[in-house]
């Protein structure tokens, strides 16, 4: 996992999201003495290393749509060389029919097309090098040394990172609060109002 200040490159992305880059001196971030923390889907990944590996760092984390563990690897190895074939267009429409409800893609035409922007835009190599990093990710059993106090959002129709998957999170970390939002995998953008809500209620506390 790169740095969330670097570059993506090919060699960057031979860790995965349990990669201390991520906490390098280089990023402003890491002249923090202390901060709050959210990441959805991979940032949540990438955010339960940092409770197990830099704690003194995080006040409070928020864990959104993301799981500890996805498998199996032949899912990301088929994404990998979709990727390779086509290019980030063959990915489009796969990554968003997974990342929104039909109902939505019926409803926010203008947001759809804005993901479907985002997604082109991504560098090729960075996203084979997302999908090497969660193939090989396994946080199920460190999590379970996490007492930073956390919250879990779930989103409710979440296709990838399944209730079931936040619900181990849950389970893993203790003490850690749970909340579950009526959308799929990217509920911030799906759910603003309920996700922003929730999250300042909980850093609030």
């Amino acid at each position: 996992m790169i740095s969330p200040c670097s570059s993506a490159s090919t060699s960057a992305w031979v860790a995965p999201p349990t990669s201390r880059t991520v906490v390098k001196p280089r990023c402003s971030m890491s002249r923090m003495i202390r901060a709050h923390f959210c990441g959805l889907s991979m940032g949540g990944m990438v955010g339960m290393w940092l409770l197990t590996h830099a704690a003194e760092r995080i006040g409070r984390a928020v864990l959104a749509s993301t799981a500890a563990h996805m498998g199996p690897p032949s899912l990301w190895n088929d994404r990998i060389a979709l990727a390779r074939a086509g290019g980030m267009e063959a990915t489009v429409e796969p990554t968003v029919q997974r990342w929104f409800p039909a109902a939505f893609h019926a409803s926010a035409p203008d947001t759809i097309e804005r993901m479907r922007a985002m997604i082109r835009r991504t560098p090729l190599e960075g996203y084979i090098g997302c999908c090497a990093a969660i193939r090989d990710m396994d946080q199920r059993d460190t999590i379970r040394g996490i007492d930073t106090p956390t919250l879990v959002i779930i989103g409710a129709k979440d296709p990838a990172t399944t209730p079931e998957a936040g619900r181990l999170i849950h389970a893993a970390i203790r003490g850690s609060s749970i909340a579950m939002l009526d959308a799929a995998h990217i509920s911030n953008v799906e759910q603003p109002e309920a996700f922003t809500g929730t999250v300042l209620d909980f850093l609030a506390g």
